[in-house]
Parts: structure tokens; C-alpha cells; sequence
């Protein structure tokens, strides 16, 4: 709840007109978490609260979104999720047409453009993305709009065979 009063958070529902319920929840990361792991802490704990309220019923389709101003191998609990089965589409984009870790920001034009924006998505929401894109000509001072298309009808029509028949 202060994560959500400081505006460090907000949950939102998207039902389609299939009456599939999505979750999703944006997140914009202490500044400097990359650098400074007090920041990085304080990261962790929203993200913590977020995999707390996801673990609920229901909330088997879910998505965390936003500027978390570190990368994931610095928010020890984007850490476990990833290990858990959650994808980072953003890393994942080459298997859905996109370029795998293309960076999201740019403070100004004299540093280094890094990746800061990110786009996690749980298991049972992966097979239903379908193409994840970063567009840099939006008119924004500092970020990329991540862009990303999800079907739900995809989900329901991927078959899984397995590799060989010892997996049987």
C-alpha cells in the first residue's frame, strides 16, 4: 500500500471479451538501484509485495512492467522469479521477432544508451505473447515505448510434443 500511495506502483486488470482476466503491475524502481543497493533493496521489497499479491487466486496471467532503474540481476527477487519460470520478454524478444536486450534508455545524448525498462511476464502468460518490440522514435525525452502483442487464442492452440519418446 505505500509503495501504491508513493506512486511507485499500480496494479490494473484488463479482462478481454473472452472474459480472460490479465493483471498487470507497473513498477518504476528506486532511482539509481543499479548503482546503489539500498535503492536496489527498496526495489526488491515492491517487488516482493507485487509476487505476494500475484500468488493469489486468479492471477495465473500476470505481467510487471515499468523503469526499474537497475537491471534484474541486481532485484534479488526478479532473480527468483525468473529461476521460477517467469520470463523477461525483453530478453526473450529474438523468439517473438524482436531484438534480445535492446536498450530502453538514454538520460542524454552523451551516456550510453542501457536497458532500464523492462516487461516480465508469468509462465502461463508467455506462450500468448507474440511479438515484443522497443520503438526509440516516440517523442519521449529518456525512454522507449516497449511494445508488446498477446493472444489469447494462441495460448489455447500451442501444442507442446515432447523432443523424443524417452521424455514419455
Amino acid at each position: 500500500k505505500k509503495a501504491m500511495a508513493s506512486g511507485r506502483v499500480g496494479k490494473y486488470l484488463i479482462s478481454t471479451e473472452e472474459g480472460v482476466d490479465l493483471v498487470v503491475f507497473n513498477v518504476y524502481g528506486k532511482a539509481n538501484a543499479h548503482n546503489d543497493r539500498h535503492a536496489a533493496m527498496v526495489t526488491d521489497t515492491i517487488v516482493a509485495a507485487i509476487l505476494d499479491e500475484i500468488n493469489g487466486p486468479g492471477n495465473e496471467l500476470a505481467m510487471i512492467v515499468g523503469d526499474l532503474n537497475a537491471e534484474p540481476s541486481d532485484i534479488p527477487n526478479l532473480q527468483a522469479m525468473l529461476q521460477e519460470g517467469w520470463m523477461d520478454v525483453g530478453a526473450e524478444a529474438h523468439l517473438v521477432g524482436g531484438e534480445a536486450c535492446e536498450p530502453t534508455c538514454q538520460a542524454n545524448p552523451q551516456t550510453r544508451a542501457t536497458r532500464r525498462d523492462y516487461i516480465f511476464v508469468s509462465q502461463n502468460l508467455w506462450p500468448m505473447v507474440q511479438a515484443f518490440t522497443v520503438d526509440g522514435t516516440a517523442e519521449l525525452a529518456t525512454h522507449s515505448v516497449l511494445k508488446l502483442e498477446i493472444r489469447h487464442e494462441a495460448a489455447q492452440t500451442k501444442v507442446n510434443a515432447p523432443r523424443s519418446l524417452g521424455s514419455l
